[in-house]
């Protein structure tokens, strides 16, 4: 992902925070020298994820043991993780300003890492316990999954575990701070007004 100097977020922490609130990632990998996708739940685990600067950090996924992609993947493996923020299309009419022409706002967080796939099933058990943990963790109201474990146990061998290094890092947080202050609070304000309340924090947080 191309990065724009000009699109860099404000603060150290930003691209950490992105990634923990939006644990469905893509996984990318290059199979035969062709792109291959999964969308699953990615969380960072470990105490080098403290750290903003990110590069260093561990994280883990899973997916079903059927999906081929895991079998491309070599014992030296390396893999693309894309995290997605909020994101919306910004009308001309939003500027009120003449001769304006449209854009898309968005947050967007790439990793590159290192990837060891696992395929112990107590291991995968402890990879799907923490990824429901954290998640449930993000819903306010947590689920109990202690009354499901026997069902966790059963499905273990049906799932791939993934551990993930992070080697790089790359961000855009293209949020309409390139546009004069009165322009930037018109495409706030047209955010709240649509109810993405998200978006609206972002702009406030990272774009100010």
């Amino acid at each position: 992902m191309y990065e724009f100097d000009r699109f860099r977020p404000h603060g150290p922490s930003a691209a950490r925070v992105l990634v923990e609130d939006h644990p469905f990632a893509l996984l990318v990998t290059a199979g035969n020298g062709v792109p291959v996708v999964t969308h699953t739940p990615v969380i960072p685990t470990g105490s080098s994820w403290a750290d903003d600067a990110l590069v260093g950090g561990t994280l883990v996924g899973h997916m079903a043991r059927v999906n081929p992609q895991w079998e491309g993947i070599t014992p030296t493996g390396r893999a693309l993780l894309v995290f997605q923020g909020p994101q919306g299309y910004v009308s001309p009419t939003t500027y009120a300003e003449p001769e304006m022409v449209p854009t898309w706002d968005y947050a967007a967080v790439h990793l590159e890492t290192d990837v060891e796939v696992v395929l112990d099933d107590a291991a995968n058990l402890e990879i799907v316990r923490q990824t429901v943990t954290r998640i449930e963790s993000l819903t306010g109201k947590p689920w109990d999954m202690s009354g499901s474990l026997a069902e966790f146990e059963r499905l273990a061998h049906l799932v791939v575990g993934f551990r993930f290094r992070v080697t790089g890092v790359r961000t855009v947080f293209k949020l309409s701070q390139d546009m004069p202050p009165e322009i930037h609070a018109r495409v706030r304000a047209a955010a709240a007004e649509r109810g993405d309340e998200e978006m609206v924090r972002f702009m406030e947080r990272y774009a100010p």
